[in-house]
């Protein structure tokens, strides 16, 4: 991350710099940048860009129903939400149900599907819905090891004339266990 210091008394941080280096409770006085990975501060962070509300949802394969689901989503109102465990043509889910643009659809948002792995003559995987269109769509393979294939959606999308990425995943519950 980088920041921009500007405390009017010494700031009292913890972090690691940029090439791994820890410096802890350093005493950053004046204003400056520094690329930094902050652990504690007794600073605040003013706002970079327009604020965001986010919402992350794991629908499993749609199994409380498109509609229900799609109602919770937009009882909240979210500019972007990632959604996990989506189905897109399965026998499960239907053959001709694709979730995430049906979710689009029911929820007046544009839609990315990222797929994680062919399931049951479709595919399975994880999407973002999107308040505002999407400039850009991008899928990044995660190393998986022995559990479930994994994959990150990416967004490249604009609020108030700010572009920025937006990325959404689903973990895997058994962590380095499984390889991951």
């Amino acid at each position: 991350r980088l920041i921009q210091a500007s405390p009017v008394n010494s700031a009292h941080v913890d972090f690691c710099s940029s090439n791994g280096t820890w410096h802890q409770f350093q005493n950053l006085t004046g204003s400056s940048n520094y690329r930094v990975r902050i652990w504690k501060y007794d600073y605040t962070i003013a706002a970079q860009g327009p604020d965001i509300k986010v919402m992350t949802y794991n629908i499993q394969i749609g199994s409380a129903g498109l509609q229900d689901i799609a109602d919770v989503i937009t009882a909240q109102n979210p500019d972007l939400v990632c959604l996990q465990e989506v189905d897109v043509n399965t026998n499960r889910s239907g053959s001709t149900v694709n979730q995430a643009a049906e979710l689009g659809r029911l929820t007046g948002m544009y839609y990315y599907f990222s797929k994680a792995m062919n399931f049951d003559s479709g595919e399975y995987g994880d999407a973002i819905l999107s308040k505002w269109p999407l400039y850009a769509t991008t899928r990044y393979t995660l190393p998986a090891g022995t559990g479930e294939a994994r994959q990150m959606a990416v967004i490249r999308t604009e609020k108030d004339g700010v572009m920025f990425n937006f990325a959404g995943t689903h973990l895997d519950h058994l962590g380095p266990a499984a390889g991951n």
